[in-house]
């Protein structure tokens, strides 16, 4: 058989990642963006299935206690213990998800540091 199964972490209006308006875990059709749309074809085109699913809700705890309170995280934590074989949405790579799974990158996005210097002297 070869069905996996996927969680869906909905980001905030799928431009990047993944949404859906029932969000995060939606079981249903109505996923949207480029992170949903790049797994519907590579089922396609690999000719495999995906059945949505969610973590365990008694895995929410501990998830909290791993990582923080983001259903990114939880998704991740699910992943690495497997619970689900992979999860969909744009995540952020950071150094305590990629320590528990592997982590495969879509894109990248640029990250500005902007900082006040007080007592500079200098006037715009």
């Amino acid at each position: 058989d070869r069905t996996f199964q996927v969680g869906y972490a909905s980001n905030s209006g799928g431009w990047k990642g993944a949404y859906n308006p029932a969000g995060s875990f939606a079981a249903n059709k109505q996923w949207t963006g480029p992170a949903a749309d790049f797994v519907r074809g590579a089922a396609l085109e690999g000719g495999f299935y995906i059945n949505m699913t969610s973590p365990p809700d008694w895995l929410r705890n501990n998830s909290k206690e791993f990582f923080g309170n983001s259903n990114f995280d939880l998704c991740v934590y699910a992943a690495s213990l497997g619970y689900l074989d992979f999860c969909v949405g744009s995540f952020s790579i950071n150094e305590k998800r990629s320590s528990v799974t592997t982590m495969f990158e879509m894109t990248s996005d640029p990250v500005y540091l902007i900082t006040h210097v007080e007592g500079s002297g200098e006037t715009d």
